[in-house]
């Protein structure tokens, strides 16, 4: 009865050490916020520039993690009555960028907004996926 009494204790300590472990570390990796940046405040599509690059987002790399990650950019019309969220998934690198026509298609097809009106959109990046190589 001692002996189950002893190994009880020990189980309940290494159960207690090992539930107040760091949150931040997942896997060997330290998480760290993950900060966007814009290239400008401000966009005007034209005609004229619609083929042009007008939008480009960057951030840093959120781990320091020896795999490839994989992010995905949210985009969203601000204040808008309906949540409609623009997703582009699978982006290997620390930016993206959008052209006129894309941000047109999103603003004025996607989210319904009126040409010619100026729009606020919400931007947000995330690290859910990490892709790994076979060996």
């Amino acid at each position: 009865m001692n002996r189950i009494k002893n190994l009880f204790i020990l189980l309940s300590g290494l159960l207690l050490w090992t539930g107040c472990s760091d949150d931040k570390e997942v896997g060997g990796a330290d998480i760290r916020p993950i900060t966007l940046s814009p290239e400008q405040d401000a966009v005007t599509i034209t005609r004229e520039n619609a083929a042009q690059t007008a939008l480009t987002l960057t951030w840093n790399d959120g781990s320091r993690y020896a795999g490839k990650t994989a992010y995905t950019l949210e985009l969203a019309l601000k204040d808008a009555p309906v949540a409609k969220v623009h997703k582009v998934g699978e982006i290997a690198a620390n930016s993206h960028s959008f052209t006129g026509a894309q941000l047109q298609e999103l603003i004025v097809g996607e989210w319904g907004a009126e040409a010619g009106d100026p729009v606020l959109s919400l931007i947000h990046i995330s690290e859910p996926t990490r892709r790994r190589g076979i060996s």
